[in-house]
């Protein structure tokens, strides 16, 4: 294998380094990577067998608001449902079916557009709330910690969020890195979710607001 990288230390945009001031590092570009945990492509060429180590923080990510809080991602759902208050029965319905099955709707959804759907159900579960604004997926929560960490989500791709299929990526992130394999650093795995493979049947259309 031979790699070519055009700055002087290797690792493209998983790098970091002290861009500002000195002692402060700062990420390049990318800081997590659950798709890459959890594509397919990645687990059959097994880069543990060349000595990648996946680091596994205790926070995914977290969305800081001006009053001091902030919505939080935890690996695990129960862990981050604990924090939102009233959002918690909606954040399951929105994220936990996902997360739950995740492994399946990446088999779809990470490989080549044009195939037979190996899992179905899983992207029919996924299909009513993926086609949805973000705007009007994020109605589904009451408090600004929730709101804020999935617009936050689905910010990552898109510049604008009133837009039809922009919630997609939203639940994609959040339910990647709530369903990451391997072991979490609290006692409370990643994984240690109820499993819900129909849960979605009577929750993929949008509630009204609260």
């Amino acid at each position: 294998m031979q790699v070519l990288e055009a700055r002087d230390t290797i690792g493209g945009g998983v790098r970091s380094g002290e861009l500002t001031v000195p002692g402060l590092i700062h990420d390049h570009c990318s800081a997590f990577h659950p798709l890459g945990v959890g594509s397919p492509c990645w687990k059959e060429i097994d880069l543990q067998r060349y000595g990648l180590v996946w680091k596994w923080p205790e926070i995914d990510f977290a969305h800081p608001l001006d009053d001091g809080t902030a919505g939080v991602l935890y690996q695990s759902i129960v862990a981050t449902t604990a924090h939102m208050g009233p959002d918690a029965p909606q954040w399951r319905r929105a994220i936990g079916d996902l997360a739950a099955g995740f492994d399946q709707l990446a088999q779809d959804l990470l490989r080549p557009v044009f195939n037979i759907p190996r899992h179905p159900i899983h992207l029919a579960c996924l299909g009513p709330r993926a086609v949805l604004p973000a705007t009007v997926m994020a109605r589904w929560f009451r408090t600004e910690q929730a709101r804020a960490l999935f617009g936050g989500a689905a910010a990552h791709m898109f510049t604008r969020l009133d837009l039809p299929l922009t919630a997609s990526l939203g639940l994609m992130f959040l339910a990647s890195g709530t369903a990451t394999d391997g072991p979490s650093p609290k006692a409370d795995p990643g994984r240690s979710l109820t499993p819900w493979p129909l849960r979605c049947v009577s929750t993929a259309g949008p509630s009204p607001p609260g």
